[in-house]
């Protein structure tokens, strides 16, 4: 985003938790050191169609928008 979107951590892991707990990411978990493990996610068919539904949705707000605004 070029700095434009900036997440903190406290928002981005609630929602992260909320996205695997509908199946739409899975996550892999690996040791690095000896304490840390960093968590991989990985994006399931199931989030693919999520993803797809809300980039549609997206689109017809921008149309919507766009068509409120004029040319």
């Amino acid at each position: 985003t070029n700095g434009q979107i900036k997440i903190a951590e406290g928002t981005m892991y609630p929602i992260l938790y909320k996205l695997q707990d509908k199946g739409y990411i899975s996550d892999r978990q690996v040791k690095v050191g000896k304490r840390q493990t960093r968590v991989y996610y990985h994006l399931e068919p199931a989030g693919k169609e999520y993803l797809s539904q809300l980039t549609h949705d997206y689109y017809q707000m921008i149309d919507a928008i766009q068509a409120v605004l004029g040319p």
